[in-house]
């Protein structure tokens, strides 16, 4: 996941798009809830649609709701302005 943020730092938003996903594959192969919830988050900053973006919002909430994260899904409440 950190390549995909230095890949976003660097405007280059399809890879670092790329890069999210293959770490989301490899979080949930684990499985990883937190970590899940983060690539989830990061993507959907790099969406496209709304729909995507909700989309990824709605599934970082279920992966930190899963492990009672609430700092975190109040995290995307701010920033997606969705509860």
């Amino acid at each position: 996941m950190g390549l995909g943020d230095i890949a976003r730092d660097r405007s280059e938003f399809d890879t670092a798009q790329a890069l999210y996903e293959q770490a989301l594959a490899l979080y949930q192969q684990i499985p990883d809830p937190y970590s899940i919830g983060w690539a989830h988050r990061r993507l959907a900053r790099l969406a496209e649609s709304e729909a995507e973006r909700r989309q990824h919002a709605e599934a970082a909430r279920v992966a930190w709701t899963s492990i009672g994260r609430t700092d975190l899904i109040q995290g995307l409440a701010d920033e997606f302005g969705e509860d």
